[in-house]
């Protein structure tokens, strides 16, 4: 299993693992899931035959990878054989000898394109979701209408919340009940952070960042608030 933490630290622009005995079917997978949790460039690559590695590539806004891999092609002949993708995904082949080389080779060309800035996760939001609208059935027409993708994003709500409770789950994960802010009234819904480490502060609201989505649990379908990003929130 592989886990986000200690991948990177602040100094570091890109994540490039390689394990022998990875699928080449879910390295792609694997290095979506690595991207979305530390926002940087992400190569996994597996072994492909006694003299080769196989790569994924996921990126994010801002850094072409495709052009940070064709970089690489001119400006170090022979270490990639074999490339291809577009602006956030791509795929390549080189020779094992290659990789301590490619590594430091991908993390200086992003490094240069980011001019020395970290990226900042930016999150673009279709706003507030009335509370009548967090509703299974709702949850379900998204997921009828997939798949999302670049320039067809999944619709991203942004609100206030108050906590009702909420614990740690697996590794640095957050399992939360949440109202709307200040209605007493209103429903308790769900809600998932994954690797989340922020513990919200008892009689104080948050703001979440989060997807509408169905859970499904012991036969049971509720609806449940994927969280995306959670901060503390001002009281007014």
């Amino acid at each position: 299993a592989v886990t986000v933490d200690n991948l990177v630290d602040d100094s570091t622009f890109t994540v490039c693992l390689m394990q022998e005995d990875w699928h080449q079917g879910v390295i792609g997978i694997l290095a979506g899931r690595i991207k979305e949790s530390l926002h940087r460039p992400v190569v996994i690559l597996a072994g492909d035959g006694e003299h080769h590695l196989k790569g994924s590539a996921r990126s994010i806004p801002g850094i072409h990878v495709r052009d940070v891999l064709q970089t690489i092609v001119a400006r170090h002949p022979g270490m990639i054989e074999k490339f291809g993708g577009h602006a956030m995904a791509a795929g390549l082949t080189l020779a094992r000898e290659q990789l301590a080389d490619f590594k430091r080779a991908f993390e200086h060309e992003v490094r240069r394109l980011s001019n020395g800035q970290p990226a900042q996760r930016e999150f673009v939001t279709d706003g507030s979701l009335n509370e009548a609208d967090r509703t299974l059935a709702h949850a379900d027409v998204l997921a009828r209408v997939m798949p999302w993708g670049q320039r067809f994003e999944a619709p991203v709500f942004a609100d206030r919340f108050d906590v009702i409770q909420h614990r740690s789950v697996g590794t640095g994960h957050l399992k939360l009940s949440l109202k709307a802010f200040g209605d007493a009234n209103a429903r308790v819904i769900d809600a998932i952070a994954f690797n989340c480490s922020l513990q919200p502060l008892a009689g104080e609201p948050v703001l979440a960042v989060y997807s509408l989505e169905a859970n499904s649990w012991r036969d049971r379908r509720t609806v449940q608030l994927r969280v995306l990003h959670l901060e503390q929130a001002a009281l007014r």
